[in-house]
């Protein structure tokens, strides 16, 4: 396995330098490669979502799927398979309907994301390489992401709901989204969108409740619709606790 790093010295056998932003990167020189997955993408949930914030947004993932479709279609011997990630959100606000793979794209600012980004994947599919855009729903590990900040406060019982609570929350957890890329990577009849998430999703006061519970706790308080589109800008659309794949 090559990872691609942003760092130029003290470059270690598995890495390869690269720079999305200035077009820098030379795949010939990882020799033959048989698969290249790329989860490239700034989180959305940092920052107030101003309009400098939503290009970066934006540019995380257009530019770096860009350059490695560009790069990979380049090489004399192509890869075998294109994962590249996209999310949930790519269906908008799902409320309670069941979304599949086949699903309309919805209209807000992260569906229109999503749908850019998984158009500059699909052009890999030009060059032969069978390619798969992985609508990904919160994945969930105590070592990171959106589980490791909520685990203090709920510790603390400090735990809250999300507005009204009904929104559904398409989940995963880290071991289960490992093991579907590697399903993809051994499945020659995978291709194209797949919705990497749990069977059953969960309203986010079930969720809330399920957490608080794991540390003794109970939910007591609950986040407003407006304060959190003060913190965060917009008008709420794009929230991720509001899809719910089938």
């Amino acid at each position: 396995m090559i990872r691609l790093v942003r760092k130029k010295d003290g470059l270690q056998k598995d890495e390869l330098f690269w720079d999305p932003y200035k077009g820098d990167l030379d795949l010939e020189s990882a020799g033959p490669i048989d698969a290249v997955i790329n989860l490239n993408g700034l989180d959305i949930s940092r920052g107030r979502w101003t309009q400098e914030q939503k290009k970066k947004i934006l540019d995380s993932r257009i530019m770096p799927t860009r350059l490695l479709v560009e790069k990979m279609k380049a090489l004399k011997h192509k890869p075998g398979i294109f994962i590249s990630s996209s999310a949930i959100g790519f269906y908008g606000e799902g409320e309670d309907r069941v979304l599949t793979e086949s699903s309309a794209p919805g209209h807000c600012f992260i569906s229109r994301v999503c749908q850019q980004w998984e158009d500059e994947a699909k052009e890999a599919e030009t060059a032969g390489i069978r390619t798969v855009q992985l609508r990904i729903g919160i994945v969930l590990t105590p070592a990171g992401g959106a589980l490791a900040r909520m685990v203090l406060p709920f510790k603390a019982g400090c735990g809250v709901t999300l507005s009204h609570g009904r929104q559904y929350m398409s989940w995963i957890s880290m071991d289960d989204a490992v093991s579907g890329i590697l399903h993809i990577l051994n499945t020659e009849a995978i291709q194209g969108p797949v919705n990497l998430t749990a069977p059953n999703p969960v309203t986010n006061r079930e969720f809330s409740n399920t957490l608080a519970k794991i540390f003794s706790r109970k939910v007591f308080f609950r986040f407003p619709v407006l304060p959190a589109r003060l913190l965060w800008g917009g008008n709420g659309t794009g929230n991720p606790f509001g899809k719910r794949p089938g």
